[in-house]
């Protein structure tokens, strides 16, 4: 089987101290990177560096989606 190339830089994440949320910059210019900006082109919309797509960057993407379904449910169990 031949071996894929990868493509990109690898961002860079940090948690919010005050939120817990996942935090992505972009390891070229800097620049705080939102996930909306990222869902659909995976380049920095700064710079336009091409990100490099691995497992974190999609748990990035779903952070927000997890973060919003635990407190839905946990809500709905409290009645």
């Amino acid at each position: 089987m031949a071996e894929q190339k990868v493509r990109g830089k690898k961002p860079l994440y940090k948690k919010n101290t005050s939120t817990g949320e996942l935090q992505m910059l972009c390891p070229h210019c800097g620049e705080e990177i939102n996930a909306v900006d990222v869902e659909s082109f995976l380049h920095c919309p700064f710079c336009n560096t091409v990100l490099l797509q691995d497992d974190e960057f999609d748990d990035f993407l779903l952070d927000n989606v997890v973060r919003a379904w635990i407190a839905k449910t946990n809500h709905s169990l409290k009645g």
